[in-house]
């Protein structure tokens, strides 16, 4: 299985693995930024808070009448044991308390929301929101690149898709970074093949630890 190189001047695309708009799924005023622009994260890193004051209130709340709802529910089930009650009222003291732990569930879970954090290591690009601005969902904050590895399509002529296989080495320079080699392997090739240029895309992926 011979190396596959790849040069500057050569036809190829340098692109990251994953690459998204961070962005919230609810809106809110957003209360604090804890990240610069260009900042590389790591994941589960807490991006943006968006306010959540009311949620942790609502909380408070519903935990309250859980707690309550689990202590009738309790006396419920000791005086059916006693036979001084009905079934029905056990059942009805059940479906109180789910309903409570599922209110609870609900506001923990959009308290989550309002809580944005990195879903996976890499780097930020400029920051489009600013401390104190009403965010609606879906609203761009700042995109997030994983660098490491990088993704490398390159085309190949359909005569010579023989000699390219997944697992190949690859080897590719940058004029960027004057003799510097990024080694990595092919991890995919297309299914199609370009009816234009007769030529088929091949994918591969080379290692960037130092983010360059």
């Amino acid at each position: 299985m011979h190396l596959v190189r790849l040069a500057q001047d050569g036809k190829f695309l340098i692109r990251a693995v994953q690459g998204i708009d961070v962005s919230p799924q609810v809106g809110g005023v957003v209360r604090s930024i804890n990240f610069e622009s260009g900042q590389d994260v790591q994941k589960g890193q807490l991006l943006v808070q968006i306010d959540d004051s009311v949620e942790q209130a609502d909380l408070k709340s519903n935990l309250a009448t859980l707690r309550n709802a689990e202590l009738a529910l309790e006396r419920q089930r000791q005086l059916i044991a006693g036979g001084s009650t009905a079934t029905a009222q056990v059942d009805s003291a059940l479906a109180a308390r789910d309903s409570a732990a599922a209110a609870a569930d609900r506001t923990r879970a959009l308290i989550a929301q309002k809580a944005l954090t990195a879903p996976f290591a890499g780097r930020l690009g400029l920051r489009k929101i600013d401390a104190g601005q009403y965010v609606q969902p879906g609203t761009s904050i700042v995109t997030l690149q994983q660098l490491d590895p990088i993704e490398v399509d390159f085309p190949v002529p359909e005569q010579d898709i023989s000699r390219v296989a997944v697992g190949q080495p690859l080897e590719i320079s940058v004029d960027a970074f004057e003799g510097k080699i990024f080694s990595g392997k092919v991890t995919s090739i297309d299914a199609r093949v370009s009816i234009e240029a007769r030529t088929i895309l091949v994918r591969g992926q080379v290692g960037n630890a130092d983010g360059e």
